[in-house]
């Protein structure tokens, strides 16, 4: 488990589990009630890391840098959907429908139950 100290440094523990309840397990052992813990991001996490630092990154990466480009700029975006919408009517044209099976509905009779 990723414990944060005092220090705002991260320390991996080892930790003992007791039973599940319904979607959580019990910790028994290795952590003490009030410490801070990494719940997010545990694959990024190294022994020693600045966990403050770590935490104004990924609120910045939350921001989803690549839709604030088009939301700051919808000009851009508007001539890309235009661009998307005729080369998408241009290459309908070329699709080969004539080699694709035909589709017939599917016959059925019904009967009154009695």
């Amino acid at each position: 488990m990723a414990v944060v100290g005092g220090d705002n440094k991260v320390a991996l523990r080892p930790v003992k589990v007791g039973e599940r309840v319904d979607t959580m397990w019990v910790i028994e052992s290795g952590v003490q009630a009030g410490e801070m813990v990494v719940t997010e991001g545990l694959q990024k996490v190294r022994e020693r890391l600045d966990c403050k630092d770590q935490a104004e990154r990924s609120g910045n990466e939350r921001q989803l840098s690549h839709v604030q480009f088009f939301i700051n700029r919808p000009i851009v975006a508007m001539v890309i959907a235009i661009l998307m919408v005729i080369v998408g009517a241009v290459t309908i044209t070329g699709l080969p429908v004539a080699l694709f099976p035909n589709i017939v509905r599917p016959r059925f009779k019904c009967w009154p139950l009695t």
